[in-house]
């Protein structure tokens, strides 16, 4: 779970511009274990001790999910490989970052 958090620092990190100078950069997920750290490090605190403005948006389903990333409601999203694909799939133009974990369930 720490990989989700290291490499969603070292995105807004490498934005490099100061916080005081970006807007509230909006990060979109859904509701999965693997992902609670992302909530964890807003309800502690942990973006603004890094000096970015994060607000964590949580979805219901992968739909809204996809629909709010295609829709610039959200910069940034943390979901599964296979639902990138999909989009991908769909002609959705996406950048994907990295992958931080994997499950065969």
């Amino acid at each position: 779970m720490h990989r989700c958090l290291f490499f969603l620092v070292l995105l807004l990190a490498s934005a490099g511009a100061n916080a005081a100078e970006q807007p509230t950069l909006k990060v979109g997920m859904i509701h999965w274990i693997a992902f609670s750290t992302v909530n964890v490090a807003e309800a502690k605190g942990y973006w603004k001790e890094q000096g970015l403005d994060v607000q964590v948006v949580n979805f219901g389903s992968n739909q809204e999910l996809n629909a709010a990333l295609e829709g610039k409601g959200i910069q940034l999203a943390i979901d599964m490989a296979g639902s990138w694909v999909g989009m991908l799939q769909d002609g959705v133009p996406l950048t994907l970052l990295a992958e931080t974990d994997w499950s065969n369930g």
